[in-house]
């Protein structure tokens, strides 16, 4: 009796809300038993013949459908079939391989997964998604935006998560609600938590409902922010009709061998090269290393699958102290920082040192001349680090240029195998076209005297070539004539040093 309104009122809505998070969560639970029992993940391919085709490369996309665009433009292996830039469509001579890391930097998302996942489909023995970071963390979002779990306060509270950031720079989703203040959601709270301080996603939360305005035709007000994390929600749900993100994993894998190039998302280094999650022995062969891993991530996403939620027995879910209770935890945490024990292919860079002339050699002795990979931006072309006997070729180019609104600018390049040799050809961020062959012109991917590396060479036909330096995320390039490469250069190829 002593209850004043405002408080029963409050109490009233409180329970309400409540109610409707269980309602939505039995929803959910029903719609996946309804049908997650017809997903099944298909069989990955490790080695290709490409026998005379030419295999087209591109990587890191992140959700920019207008750098998309420019890429397919660019290739002369993709190209459009409608005016819509919708429909793609393969060369007949042609593969194509996405180095992964599809969303989360652009309001592109859903459009580009559909694009690639619809493209896999059409010629499935012709195009290869492979598995990054970026991609590998949405499964989390599955349990991660459960309303049990969004709506317990000790989750709300916890400090040792998410494991992989240093923990002074952790936040938790307490303290990120009252940094930014509350929507009145817990769940669009805890979902726009996850992308900016779980995921380096910041900014992705607005960019979705950008995106879902513009599949909707309609005005971006016009899309609550219930909607916004209902697609991330759904982005991974088995069986779910908007989960574009589980759909591209399903379709995706670790590694391919196509002819002598290794195709992975990071980089092959002496900590990762023939490491499986589970394994104590090492496999050195590159394709049977690609097969095994591919073997690995699909029982993990076939696990996941099966039951996608917190397995808890029953017992309330405390994700904040118990995370690796869930199935498909093993792939999750090989993309990110530390995965698998510093053991990941996917979360992994060569730095400043370059490739590891141990690793090399081993690669070399089983046929692989090059290795092609992304997740490290350098500048705005690609990056090749030569060896005496492969070649490696890190290719995201993600921050081309950081004055412009999406750090790309007009810069994109494609890299391109043929004849067992790589190519690449592009535009720079100011315009200038780029243009070299690594079996054609043996300075590229060279180290000077100095310490940098010939990264590449411009198309204009002056000779003039682009020699870099990299300090930390930081790429500083020069361009150089050819009789100052060969200055810079003269020591190294007279002991034929390329390493």
């Amino acid at each position: 009796l002593s209850l004043s309104l405002s408080q029963i009122m409050s109490d009233a809505s409180a329970l309400v809300l409540r109610c409707k998070a269980i309602l939505q969560h039995i929803d959910d639970a029903l719609d996946r038993i309804r049908q997650q029992r017809h997903v099944t993940v298909p069989e990955a391919t490790s080695f290709v013949d490409p026998a005379g085709m030419r295999v087209s490369f591109a990587t890191d996309v992140e959700g920019n459908l207008d750098y998309w665009h420019n890429f397919v433009q660019c290739s002369q292996v993709l190209s459009y079939s409608d005016r819509q830039q919708t429909e793609l469509e393969l060369a007949p001579d042609g593969l194509f391989v996405f180095g992964g890391d599809a969303p989360d930097k652009g309001p592109g998302d859903i459009r580009f997964v559909r694009q690639l996942v619809a493209l896999r489909k059409k010629y499935p023995k012709r195009v290869f998604l492979l598995m990054g970071n970026r991609d590998a963390n949405k499964l989390r979002f599955a349990s991660e935006l459960q309303p049990d779990v969004v709506c317990d306060a000790q989750v709300r509270e916890q400090t040792n998560q998410p494991y992989w950031v240093p923990a002074e720079k952790r936040v938790t989703p307490a303290a990120y609600v009252a940094k930014h203040g509350s929507s009145g959601s817990d769940l669009v709270d805890r979902c726009k938590w996850i992308l900016d301080e779980t995921m380096g996603a910041q900014g992705q939360f607005d960019r979705r409902r950008t995106e879902l305005a513009a599949i909707r035709g309609v005005a971006e007000g016009l899309v609550p922010d219930q909607d916004v994390a209902q697609s991330f929600k759904s982005c991974c749900l088995p069986g779910h009709p908007d989960a574009f993100m589980l759909d591209y994993l399903l379709h995706a894998q670790l590694a391919v061998v196509i002819g002598n190039t290794l195709f992975v998302h990071g980089a092959a280094l002496s900590g990762n090269y023939g490491t499986v999650p589970g394994r104590q022995s090492k496999q050195e062969d590159p394709v049977a290393w690609a097969a095994a891993l591919n073997a690995y991530a699909r029982r993990e996403l076939q696990a996941f699958v099966d039951c996608p939620d917190w397995q808890r027995g029953g017992t309330h879910p405390r994700p904040g102290t118990d995370y690796s209770a869930r199935a498909g935890s093993g792939l999750m945490d090989y993309g990110v920082p530390g995965g698998n024990h510093e053991k990941t292919v996917v979360y992994a860079n060569y730095g400043s040192k370059g490739p590891d002339p141990t690793v090399a050699s081993v690669l070399a002795q089983h046929g692989i001349a090059h290795v092609i990979s992304g997740h490290q931006p350098h500048g705005d072309c690609p990056l090749v680090m030569r060896t005496p006997h492969v070649s490696f070729v890190t290719a995201d180019t993600s921050y081309s240029d950081v004055k412009a609104d999406d750090n790309r600018g007009c810069a994109v390049s494609e890299v391109l195998i043929e004849s067992g040799t790589v190519r690449v050809h592009g535009v720079l961020a100011n315009g200038e076209s780029v243009a070299y062959d690594l079996g054609a012109d043996t300075f590229i991917g060279c180290q000077t005297r100095d310490g940098r590396r010939v990264k590449g060479k411009l198309g204009s036909g002056k000779g003039e070539y682009l020699v870099c330096k990299t300090e930390g995320f930081k790429v500083l390039v020069d361009q150089v004539p050819l009789a100052q490469v060969k200055e810079l250069l003269e020591e190294e190829l007279d002991e034929d040093s390329m390493a």
